[in-house]
């Protein structure tokens, strides 16, 4: 079996060939707005897991303790 009966036939019947899609680069504003949105998104996934671990923390200081 050849390597193009394994590849996808377009309409006309010649081999779709795979090429990476063209990279965006963001320049100016656009770069600097995407860089504020992942920091922002960073630090609230901060919060989120510090909240988690002190209700965790929390949870098993209270069932762990005698009544």
């Amino acid at each position: 079996m050849s390597d193009q009966a394994l590849l996808p036939m377009s309409e006309e019947n010649t081999v779709l060939t795979h090429e990476d899609p063209p990279r965006v680069h963001f320049e100016g504003s656009k770069k600097s707005a995407m860089e504020t949105g992942r920091n922002r998104l960073l630090v609230t996934g901060m919060v989120v897991l510090l909240a988690f671990t002190v209700v965790g923390g929390r949870l098993i200081t209270l069932a762990t303790s005698s009544p």
